[in-house]
């Protein structure tokens, strides 16, 4: 019966994005948040429950897609960014027939790969187009459904903390031996990492502490609602200590970091006084509602972060260069959630750090590739960010969208397993999109009139791209 109501209500909700992306765009993150809770209340899990927001993404697409060419704005706004995508797309191609002709992979476990590379391109275009059609508002009001409904969410961690027995076996992770949700910080010393109402303690601690990067950019906008969100945020920070899960720290620092730096003079102070007074109440408050040793967890994390970065990102990638050869093991090799559909044959190469994924899969080719779209996609994004903080109305707002994406690439150096996740690969696209969005002029009223194809065919100077949001 849960099964049945919840596929009826995504059925309903497609339909609903058809006719209006807006609406769908709630819709779309709805389900992505009631989707482990529904997942885990039925027996055996099903696997496709976790991209059940696909269908409303989709719809949510297309509606868009109606209203702005997105094509055509890509092609016209960023060709340079759009000439170095399809090459990434020939490469993944070819690591994708390796793994299916050479390797012997199931066609879904390759689909599977596929998407976790090209998942999350239509949410970077909804974002774009949500960015011309509605820039603010909207937005704005994504980001607080999103607090909302998470922090509503992360009361299953209480919950599990308590132990409390529902009718549903809907808290805790899906794992089957309860021993894989112990984690080990040093030789002596362990703690149990909780996943709530979330299918693991690896998604739940990225929800939780994502909602505490929106406060405080919420924070930052609202003076008069900031001891709120700094309430929301503190919350959220006490459930991302009880996921065990130390990248989720760097989310937070790296974001602090990048907020403060790349942010316009006159936002700085705000921003510095904000972060600070939630710091504040953080240290005064969680000591006394947290186990010791998950904020042990926590600093033994900062202590490692360095020889982190450095194993995964060149120590790894070194070792690799010399076994992954000109294409890889195939697409779909290593990528979450492909271990349901088929065993391998071969032995690959265990890595867990983002950089060392695309190695595996994609080899030396794919990578050289990947790194030239990666390299593009950041200096836009820099570009595009530096020249906002021009604006009088929406410096705070690029700044944000910068601060997340950088963020999220980080923690994604460490640990590719998050941004494995369908949805968190989407939110992260979104956002980057609205991100490229300043680089387009806004179209309130007529969306597809010629106005929003003119501009620079280069778009390396965003001073020439959107002269008028510049200038506040």
């Amino acid at each position: 019966m849960i099964l049945y109501g919840f596929l009826a209500f995504v059925t309903v909700s497609t339909l609903i994005a058809f006719a209006n992306w807006r609406a769908g765009l709630f819709l779309w993150l709805l389900i992505a948040i009631l989707q482990d809770p529904v997942r885990k209340a039925i027996p055996g899990y099903p696997v496709y429950l976790t991209v059940s927001f696909a269908p409303v993404y989709a719809a949510t697409f297309f509606a868009i897609q109606r209203e702005i060419d997105l094509f055509v704005v890509i092609r016209r706004y960023f060709p340079s960014l759009l000439i170095r995508f399809q090459a990434l797309i020939v490469c993944v191609t070819i690591s994708a027939l390796v793994g299916l002709i050479t390797l012997g992979f199931s066609p879904i476990r390759t689909g599977i790969g596929v998407l976790s590379y090209f998942g999350g391109v239509p949410a970077v275009m909804i974002g774009l187009g949500l960015g011309i059609r509605q820039r603010g508002i909207i937005v704005e009001r994504l980001i607080m459904a999103f607090i909302a409904l998470t922090a509503i969410l992360l009361i299953g961690v209480q919950l599990e903390r308590w132990e409390v027995s529902l009718p549903l076996p809907v808290l805790g992770s899906m794992n089957a031996e309860k021993t894989l949700d112990l984690r080990w910080f040093n030789d002596y010393d362990y703690i149990a990492m909780t996943s709530g109402f979330y299918r693991s303690a690896e998604i739940m601690g990225w929800h939780a502490m994502v909602m505490v990067l929106c406060c405080l950019f919420m924070g930052f906008k609202d003076l008069r609602s900031a001891p709120i969100f700094g309430a929301i945020a503190i919350w959220g920070t006490y459930c991302a200590l009880l996921s065990g899960r130390r990248k989720m720290l760097m989310l937070l620092v790296v974001f602090a970091a990048i907020m403060l730096v790349m942010s316009a003079a006159k936002d700085r102070q705000r921003i510095l006084t904000y972060i600070g007074a939630v710091a504040i109440a953080m240290l005064f408050s969680l000591p006394f509602v947290t186990d010791s040793l998950y904020l042990m967890t926590f600093t033994s994390g900062l202590d490692t972060a360095a020889a982190k970065i450095s194993e995964k990102g060149m120590q790894g990638p070194t070792w690799l260069f010399w076994i992954v050869g000109p294409f890889g093991y195939g697409v779909g090799a290593i990528a979450q959630g492909a271990q349901h559909f088929g065993d391998l044959t071969v032995e690959i190469p265990f890595v867990e750090g983002g950089f060392e994924k695309v190695m595996v899969e994609l080899g030396l080719f794919g990578t050289a590739v990947g790194l030239l779209v990666a390299f593009e996609m950041l200096s836009k994004a820099y570009s595009i960010a530096s020249w906002m903080k021009r604006s009088q109305k929406f410096s705070l707002d690029a700044t944000f969208c910068f601060a997340f994406v950088i963020a999220n690439l980080t923690a994604f150096l460490i640990a590719f397993q998050f941004l494995g996740d369908p949805f968190i690969a989407s939110f992260v696209g979104l956002i980057y999109g609205v991100l490229l969005s300043f680089a387009v002029p806004e179209a309130k009223k007529s969306p597809r009139t010629p106005d929003l194809l003119r501009g620079p065919i280069d778009n390396r100077a965003p001073r020439n791209v959107y002269v008028s949001q510049i200038r506040g």
